[in-house]
């Protein structure tokens, strides 16, 4: 497997994957469900930013 195509993989599929979060948040807001928009759109960065603490803390853990 050449870096180059792990690169293009993980652009893409991160590419993609953000295009799915965004476009499902603005059918929310515009179906008129502002409120579960906002609550999804905290809830997703609240939970990201939470796993990515407990990844790096685990990391930390298991290296030591």
């Amino acid at each position: 497997v050449c870096s180059s195509d792990l690169l293009n993989v993980g652009f893409l599929g991160a590419f993609t994957t953000f295009s799915t979060y965004s476009m499902e948040l603005l059918n929310l807001f515009l179906r008129g469900e502002i409120a579960l928009g906002i609550f999804f759109a905290v809830l997703n960065i609240i939970g990201a930013l939470l796993f990515c603490f407990i990844g790096y803390y685990l990391l930390n853990l298991f290296l030591k």
